[in-house]
């Protein structure tokens, strides 16, 4: 499929108005006296799939991009402690992630496929599982 100059051009002008729309959650969250973080988040479910206004054009580079965040950020923590701390932290850390291993990764078997323990704890009219 061949990409034209107006098809990128729509691309930028909505990966501009996620910008603009992040940068004003932002600032609200200044206003108000807390992290930006919870707003961020209600905003991806809004523009994500099934949101209100799913964000088509550009999808694909805020999957890239999100990726190369993840990595970076990563790679940031990593320059920012010592391996004493991160052994320190995997100490202290590692009961709540074998918990959460335990409740999230056990399948059960049910007629709508296997799911994950807590997704069939919350199954019910208002949330139901996914198709």
């Amino acid at each position: 499929m061949a990409t034209t100059t107006h098809d990128v051009s729509y691309v930028f002008i909505e990966l501009g108005l996620v910008i603009v729309g992040l940068a004003v959650l932002a600032r609200l969250a200044s206003r108000w006296g807390f992290s930006a973080i919870p707003l961020y988040l209600l905003a991806g479910l809004a523009f994500g799939n099934g949101g209100l206004a799913p964000l088509r054009l550009s999808e694909n580079f805020v999957r890239t991009g999100a990726e190369i965040g993840v990595l970076l950020l990563l790679f940031m923590l990593g320059l920012e402690y010592t391996g004493d701390e991160l052994r320190k932290s995997l100490r202290l850390g590692v009961t709540a992630g074998v918990i959460d291993f335990a409740l999230t990764s056990h399948r059960v078997s049910s007629s709508d496929g296997d799911r994950s323990l807590l997704s069939c704890w919350a199954a019910s009219p208002i949330f139901p599982p996914p198709a």
